[in-house]
């Protein structure tokens, strides 16, 4: 790891490539590799938001530091569960804070994936996170869906297919 929580894309790629090789060993175990890796904090440094590896595998890291003067001490800048969302419009915040991530790293024709993480109202948060998000998307607009990590998991693949060899975002 290069700072906590971020690792390095060139220790993941050197992880995919030795787990990709113990599997094809003669050894009797089968090691593999995640389908996509999610990087927490990578952005704080210096890493593209979304990055395809040189074999096509997908890395989403997280937003932890948003604009200046906005309070991410806490962690993580897209936690919907934390206190630090405003505690009389907390849908507001969260949907002001998407459009800023969405703002500073979209890049032009191509997919961005946030990852928003929630908790089902743990931490002092929601007590409905489904309410939480419909009223979040409601506010958002069709410019955004909300998917799981399944489906983040195919798109993003699909994103790489079409950006390998070179490292650019997905």
């Amino acid at each position: 790891m290069n700072k906590w929580p971020a690792t390095p894309i060139d220790l993941i790629e050197e992880y995919v490539v030795h787990a990709r090789n113990a599997g094809n060993s003669n050894d009797t175990t089968t090691i593999t590799s995640p389908e996509a890796f999610v990087n927490a904090c990578g952005t704080t440094y210096g890493q593209d938001i979304n990055i395809c590896l040189n074999d096509g595998t997908p890395v989403i890291n997280s937003v932890c530091v948003g604009p200046k003067n906005n309070d991410t001490t806490d962690g993580h800048y897209l936690y919907y569960y934390r206190d630090h969302l405003n505690k009389t419009d907390p849908v507001h915040d969260f949907v002001e804070k998407v459009k800023w991530a969405s703002n500073h790293y979209k890049s032009k024709d191509q997919a961005l994936f946030l990852l928003a993480y929630g908790g089902l109202g743990l931490y002092g948060g929601h007590n409905d996170i489904f309410i939480f998000i419909q009223n979040v998307m409601r506010e958002l607009g069709e410019d955004y869906i909300v998917i799981g990590a399944q489906e983040m998991v195919r798109l993003a693949k699909e994103q790489c297919k079409k950006t390998v060899p070179s490292k650019n975002n997905i």
